[in-house]
């Protein structure tokens, strides 16, 4: 991930430590994935993608909460304290991740954060199924390697992809490439970046692009970009324009590949899905969910997927704490884009009437 963001333009140090604070917060979310559930059919990429929607969402939530006492700098790690502690005292207790198991089948995900890179290639939905039919292919024609050759694997194969990222680009067309998103896609980016610096220092009492306003809504997913950036002082717009995209990507396919397994158990269905998602667009105009419009249109995504994704592992293997963790998903869902929490509510009473 660290050198997805560097071809992106962001400086080595940038994407380091950024990846660090959000490798902090997966791992929180593993904690409070372990605490209140015993499913023991998540694979170890829809535990880490799982683990990154969770952590995310408990981190803002307390960093939000916390925004205005003396523990604001270090509020967002509460989460991961709490956890620790509840973790140790449980009994019996349980590893927070209980196998790595990695073969091919990996592989296909590692290449999905491509289009949101590359400006260049973010339009062709070709390349990302054949990418991932390859991927596919790979997976079918193993025999479960070894883990030091899957490894080995899965770092030559990512350095290709960049490698050839780093040959096709172009360079000087629209600027800096850190900022060619800018000039690519939509002026509400600038908007998201000017929200999540407010939200991150100010809260939702006032807005610092209109003192005196408060913050009302579609805010949540620009709350955790604005602590990501707080934290880690990058330089301006590396969250926005791309480390949130790459991480986010992935932890969308990640937990739709998990849905696949629950529903059809096939990880052929799994590829199809995630290349549904994330190769196609509406046949009406070409427009994709993943276009970047501005932050809350993509990342609020990533909560409405965790949100389906735990309710089927309830529905399957009942959650000790199904009333607690789905309707703060929910309410996460609702407060980052208002629709989209509306359509999952309104989905989700269509599935009580339905079970009744």
């Amino acid at each position: 991930m660290v050198a997805f963001q560097v071809l992106g333009g962001v400086s080595i140090r940038d994407a380091i430590v950024t990846t660090c604070i959000i490798c902090v917060q997966c791992f929180s979310g593993l904690i409070v994935l372990r605490i209140f559930s015993s499913y023991t059919e998540l694979d170890f990429l829809s535990a880490l993608a799982t683990g990154f929607a969770l952590g995310t969402a408990i981190s803002t939530i307390a960093d939000q909460l916390l925004m205005t006492t003396s523990l604001n700098k270090f509020s967002w790690l509460l989460p991961l304290v709490i956890g620790l502690l509840v973790h140790s005292l449980r009994k019996p207790k349980r590893t927070i991740l209980s196998g790595l198991s990695v073969d091919l089948s990996y592989v296909p995900f590692l290449l999905v954060p491509i289009p949101l890179v590359y400006g260049d290639l973010r339009e062709s939905g070709v390349l990302i199924l054949f990418l991932l039919g390859i991927g596919l292919l790979l997976w079918r024609k193993s025999q479960r390697p070894t883990q030091v050759i899957a490894l080995g694997l899965l770092t030559v194969i990512p350095a290709g992809i960049l490698t050839i990222g780093l040959l096709t680009r172009s360079n000087g067309q629209y600027g800096p490439r850190l900022l060619k998103p800018l000039f690519t896609g939509s002026d509400d980016l600038i908007f998201s970046e000017s929200m999540s610096f407010s939200l991150s220092h100010y809260g939702l009492h006032d807005y610092a692009a209109s003192l005196g306003t408060t913050i009302r809504y579609h805010w949540f997913s620009m709350a955790w970009t604005g602590l990501v950036d707080r934290v880690g002082h990058p330089a301006p717009f590396v969250i926005t324009l791309h480390s949130a995209p790459i991480f986010v990507s992935l932890a969308i396919a990640g937990m739709c590949f998990g849905i696949s397994k629950i529903l059809v158990r096939s990880n052929s269905l799994g590829y199809l899905l995630v290349a549904a998602l994330f190769g196609t667009a509406a046949s009406i105009e070409p427009h994709r969910f993943f276009t970047l419009f501005n932050t809350s249109n993509f990342v609020s995504f990533l909560w409405i997927v965790l949100f389906i994704y735990l309710l089927l592992i309830h529905l399957k293997d009942s959650l000790p704490l199904f009333y607690v963790v789905i309707p703060l998903i929910a309410v996460v869902s609702l407060l980052s884009k208002a629709p989209y929490g509306v359509s999952l509510l309104v989905g989700l009473a269509g599935l009580a009437v339905h079970q009744v």
